[in-house]
């Protein structure tokens, strides 16, 4: 769903994709003021709002056709195929695939089909904060009494019907029952019969838990955040984190990005690719950092990101890289709730930054060579101002340095256990830590007590 601000007159139409969205926008001719998605901002509550529904077979049907014909008699994204090759048993796949995302918080092909086609009564499409629901089946009818308390002139057009310029599609018996199974909640809640007939009234089941759209209203629009109002691109304070801890972000995993952007919300659109299979929660974590980084810790985001640190430390510990784990560990050294804290994070932040300075000149100026050695040295001798070289063979530094982060534990479980887990990814890549491990023979080293270690595996697992 994308919700629309409409002005001149104002009111919000709830654009149930695939409904008439074309015709009626129409009327406003391109004033649009803003889009959000899978929610009503608080501010449009008062306006008039309405929506579109359709019988869902035929809602489906005209979707396929769309983007594997395209619509030549009216321009725009959709006047060209954009999926030629697009059937209806691939429109069933997309549908019935949990791990394509369809709430624009990622844009490519499969995803923006997936927009378009689910269930009407799906709680991202917001049936049930429609004012009033009209029939696409009896639009012009429907439409009447609301286009004049809008005071708007001319009746409802038909605008983009596919149905006219692109090849029949008639489903099999067994694609129609698939169809019918998917949107069964579509055929109970709006009324229709399948075959298209409307034989009830729009009787919509309530949805009584707010939804991940609703609590993080801010990041599903395209409305532009500065940092100075990172309150509205962030969740408030206190919201409910077990939402955000069990949703799984879906899509198509990207690697790391290195940018900057001063619209916060495109800076947290584009880290999202980062945290795909993990949950939403370590994403809102990472923005939670980049807000407390741009506002320097006067801002919105500190209070998020010691609940989240506190109160879900063993599953982000899990979840977060090695990236995201020196990121904390940077906020604990800043922002630390107590000296314990911020030195653990210190010794976090100053543990991760010199092995990224050291593998960077590795790297960059150091040839590659044959791995592992064909000679070990047992003692490479003086390096620096009376610093001796790391005993390969028998040095006990390594097991020194986890050792006195453990002792830290008492101090601060909270820092420590993000510590350990930080050191814990040093030892299992590719890294000086476990290159230096391999020449000794040794096995990278258990870093928390069993029992923690065992949870943190379990979480793992599960989100795998």
């Amino acid at each position: 769903m994308t919700c629309l601000l409409l002005k001149n007159p104002d009111a919000v139409l709830i654009h149930v994709p695939k409904c008439a969205g074309t015709s009626l926008r129409s009327f406003w001719k391109g004033r649009i003021e803003q889009r959000a998605f899978g929610h009503i901002p608080t501010e449009w509550h008062n306006l008039p709002s309405f929506a579109v529904v359709r019988d869902p077979e035929a809602r489906f049907l005209s979707a396929v056709r769309m983007f594997k014909f395209g619509n030549p008699d009216y321009p725009g994204p959709y006047n060209a195929p954009v999926w030629p090759d697009l059937t209806v048993d691939i429109a069933l796949a997309v549908l019935e695939d949990d791990k394509v995302p369809f709430d624009r918080s990622q844009r490519y092909l499969e995803a923006n089909f997936k927009h378009h086609i689910i269930a009407q009564t799906h709680p991202y499409n917001c049936l049930n904060l429609a004012g009033t629901i009209l029939r696409q089946e009896n639009l012009a009818a429907d439409f009447e009494p609301l286009r004049q308390s809008l005071g708007l002139a001319d009746p409802v057009p038909h605008i983009r019907n596919t149905s006219k310029t692109a090849p029949d599609l008639r489903p099999t018996k067994a694609q129609q029952n698939r169809i019918q199974a998917k949107f069964i909640e579509d055929y109970r809640q709006l009324g229709y019969a399948p075959g298209g007939k409307a034989k009830g009234m729009v009787v919509l089941t309530p949805q009584p838990e707010p939804t991940i759209w609703q609590l993080w209203s801010g990041f599903f629009t395209d409305e532009k955040i500065a940092a100075t109002r990172a309150d509205k691109a962030l969740p408030d304070e206190d919201v409910d984190l077990e939402p955000f801890a069990s949703d799984l972000l879906r899509g198509k995993l990207g690697g790391t990005w290195p940018g900057r952007s001063k619209n916060l919300n495109e800076h947290f659109h584009k880290l999202l690719p980062e945290f795909i299979g993990q949950s939403r929660l370590a994403h809102l974590l990472a923005c939670c950092i980049v807000a407390i980084r741009k506002t320097k810790g006067a801002g919105p985001g500190l209070a998020l990101f010691r609940r989240i640190t506190s109160n879900h430390t063993e599953q982000i510990c899990s979840e977060l890289n090695s990236r995201w784990l020196t990121s904390v560990c940077d906020t604990f050294a800043d922002h630390g709730t107590s000296s314990a804290q911020r030195a653990l994070g210190l010794a976090g932040s100053l543990l991760a930054s010199t092995v990224k300075l050291a593998e960077t000149e590795r790297r960059n100026y150091y040839p590659n060579r044959p791995w592992p050695p064909n000679a070990r040295v047992n003692e490479s001798g003086p390096l620096y101002d009376g610093v001796i070289g790391f005993w390969t063979k028998q040095g006990d530094m390594v097991e020194n340095l986890i050792a006195r982060i453990e002792a830290q534990q008492n101090e601060d479980p909270v820092a420590a256990q993000f510590v350990m887990q930080l050191m814990y990814g040093l030892l299992q890549h590719d890294t000086v830590f476990r290159r230096m491990a391999e020449i000794a023979g040794k096995d990278a080293p258990p870093l928390v007590e069993k029992s923690v270690r065992i949870r943190l595996e379990r979480i793992t697992k599960n989100r795998l």
